[in-house]
């Protein structure tokens, strides 16, 4: 990924049945002859549903 010019972030949040919170990123990327890579992280589990918590799950 670090290798590759442009991509972009892709986040999903979801509560499930139980009401377990749950973070999913993926990251999109192109190299230089514009092939398009896809790489999941996650899912992660959040302690709360909230803005501050999510973006502290990304930026970590």
């Amino acid at each position: 990924i670090p290798k590759r010019k442009w991509f972009s972030l892709i986040c999903d949040e979801t509560c499930d049945e139980s009401t377990l919170e749950q973070l999913c990123v993926g990251i999109r990327s192109l190299n230089d002859n514009y092939e398009s890579f896809e790489d999941v992280l996650g899912p992660y589990e959040l302690s709360r549903q909230n803005a501050e918590t999510i973006v502290e799950v990304i930026f970590d």
